[in-house]
């Protein structure tokens, strides 16, 4: 159903989320040294520092985009195929803790799944453009991040894992 499909969208289940999250962070700064277009940046009046914040704003705006967008094809797709009305079908959700399943609202229940999983995101994101400052290359940085994703990043001990929340 649609609502299935969001859910499993937005809970960070979905490869192209995080592969389009670590290929923009890689190549937003690596570009700008191929191209040789950073030098132009550096005679600016912008310290370093600004110029990296500015890349890293950009690269969080390109991901949330993309995943509005994400969630508009999908809506649209699964509504042709499964039926617009399906996306009015309940989300049960199991509580382990207390044993019990209770309905909740589609959308509070999208950004919940979203905001728990933003983090990963967020810090996959910002190892991937730090790699690509320093190495220059956006296959590494690309590499790296994926690495990064299957080890999955919660089996670091400490201190990245306590703001990761898991599935």
């Amino acid at each position: 159903t649609v609502s299935e499909e969001l859910v499993d969208l937005m809970s960070g289940n979905g490869f192209m989320l995080t592969f389009m999250a670590i290929f923009v962070a890689a190549i937003i700064i690596s570009a700008e040294f191929d191209k040789g277009t950073i030098k132009q940046l550096l005679i600016r009046p912008y310290t370093r520092t600004e110029i990296w914040i500015s890349k890293i704003i950009a690269t969080i705006l390109f991901f949330l985009e993309f995943t509005l967008f994400c969630v508009l094809v999908r809506i649209v797709i699964v509504g042709i195929l499964a039926g617009f009305n399906t996306i009015a079908n309940p989300i049960i959700v199991y509580n382990y803790n207390t044993g019990t399943a209770y309905q909740v609202n589609l959308v509070l229940h999208l950004l919940k799944c979203f905001a728990l999983v933003f983090p990963k995101f967020l810090i996959s994101m910002l190892i991937v453009n730090l790699i690509a400052v320093n190495t220059k290359s956006a296959v590494l940085s690309i590499y790296v991040g994926l690495m990064l994703n299957v080890v999955n990043l919660s089996y670091f001990q400490k201190p990245i894992s306590r703001f990761i929340v898991s599935n």
